[in-house]
């Protein structure tokens, strides 16, 4: 079991506002997370879930029972959520993660799956319409998913959903390996961009790669973001997240506890210049 509260003291400590942590641990320990959200509101830190679900739950699965777990997978979260006043959800819920796939996929199959999970999703989620939780669906890079690659598609899914409570989430990561210009992307998302995940093209800390950031900025600021900024990145490797996003070798030399917390001061500084700048008032 993992125990959340150091995480929580070290990015308060670094002067983080909001901690992404997955549902499942608190499932069926929901005290453990009311005492976890009190701890991290003393400490000035949010707690947000971010997921995808398990292969049993599936909400993109031809078997009707997968996807009927899903629904009451989601119904589990959603409520969990309310009882313990977390306000968002961001990720891949819509199906498993990772979720990869080997078979060939016409395009014809693809827009049926596709339109079915939108309405299976759109069942799940439907009593969230009016209350404070925000879902936000993440387009993944083609390695971690083939439902939804692009931010055409995640507004597209959105459309079909239809439900002001439910938005997207870009991730720099995914959107280098997938979109063809990050400022399309972000405009083509408008409204329904509800949250962020920052990363270099290659996944390390923002701020010390290629990652087009002027682009980004300049786009966010063009459609008004207000969101939250939250840091997503991986530099070693271990663990099973590790695994699922394909990390096999260091992204930085000789990284440790010390060296980790200086790149995340950096990055941090980072993001808030370029805010400054573009005149970009986040959460």
């Amino acid at each position: 079991m993992t125990y959340f509260y150091p995480i929580i003291e070290r990015f308060a400590f670094l002067g983080f506002k909001c901690v992404e942590l997955p549902p499942d641990p608190f499932l069926r320990d929901y005290e453990r997370l009311r005492d976890l959200v009190q701890y991290a509101g003393e400490k000035g830190v949010e707690i947000v879930f971010s997921c995808g679900f398990p292969k049993d739950c599936d909400m993109a699965s031809d078997d009707c029972a997968v996807r009927e777990n899903g629904i009451r997978y989601m119904h589990q979260i959603l409520e969990m959520m309310e009882r313990a006043d977390i306000c968002l959800l961001g990720g891949t819920f819509y199906t498993k993660w990772p979720s990869y796939r080997v078979e060939t996929l016409p395009m014809t199959e693809k827009r049926r799956i596709f339109e079915r999970t939108a309405l299976c999703f759109k069942n799940a989620v439907k009593e969230i319409r009016g209350s404070s939780i925000i879902l936000t669906i993440e387009p993944l890079n083609r390695f971690e998913g083939y439902l939804i690659n692009t931010a055409e598609e995640g507004v597209r899914f959105c459309k079909i959903v239809e439900n002001p409570n439910v938005g997207l989430m870009l991730d720099g990561f995914h959107m280098s390996v997938e979109e063809n210009s990050i400022q399309e992307a972000i405009l083509t998302a408008g409204k329904y961009l509800r949250h962020l995940h920052l990363a270099e093209n290659n996944r390390r800390l923002p701020g010390v790669g290629k990652f087009h950031w002027e682009e980004y900025f300049s786009a966010l600021k063009d459609i008004g973001y207000s969101g939250r900024f939250d840091i997503e990145a991986f530099t070693t490797p271990g663990g099973s997240v590790a695994a699922s996003v394909a990390l096999w070798r260091e992204l930085e030399e000789g990284m440790n506890l010390e060296k980790e917390n200086e790149m995340l001061l950096q990055s941090i500084d980072f993001i808030e210049t370029k805010c400054r700048f573009y005149n970009i008032l986040g959460e």
